[in-house]
């Protein structure tokens, strides 16, 4: 009670509040209940694990971490692919290339990883890939938009 018998009224505004708030000298419990999800994890490490036995691709390495290597680029965006038939390694040469730059320093943001799964029954669309990339970044299932090109110009927002 303050002055003359009134009460004291405290309003708390302007976001979502999930405790007490000190203010000035007296903690306030919140009595309102908020629906607002929390949110979502960023998840910037997703390369998987080694592959075990990985072997004699040092060529290929030595060229992928040519391609990675911030230093020697001339700040044009690089795009490569790891091309050949079902089987022969191209996944686990990926990752390893990726363990390795990581290693370096090379990705102090993180690393996002997609297998697309190119000769599966089944390989990942484009609007699949964008979904998991945003997701993996951030941005609530909620305002993931439904069409690949507008996924497309959300992640190029997000990356910017």
């Amino acid at each position: 009670m303050a002055g003359g018998g009134e009460e004291t009224r405290n309003v708390i505004s302007g976001g979502t509040q999930h405790g007490p708030v000190l203010q000035g000298r007296d903690f306030i419990n919140p009595t309102f209940v908020t629906n607002q999800a929390a949110a979502a994890p960023v998840a910037r490490a997703q390369l998987p694990a080694l592959v075990t036995g990985f072997t004699g691709r040092e060529i290929e390495l030595a060229q992928l971490a040519g391609l990675l290597d911030p230093a020697g680029g001339t700040g044009a965006v690089v795009v490569s692919a790891v091309a050949g038939l079902a089987g022969v390694g191209k996944t686990a040469l990926a990752i390893q290339a990726g363990h390795a730059a990581r290693e370096a320093g090379w990705f102090p943001g993180g690393v996002l990883f997609i297998d697309l799964h190119g000769y599966d029954d089944a390989p990942v669309q484009p609007g699949q890939a964008l979904d998991s990339l945003l997701r993996a970044l951030g941005v609530p299932g909620e305002q993931i938009p439904s069409l690949a090109e507008d996924r497309a110009g959300l992640y190029r927002s997000v990356l910017a």
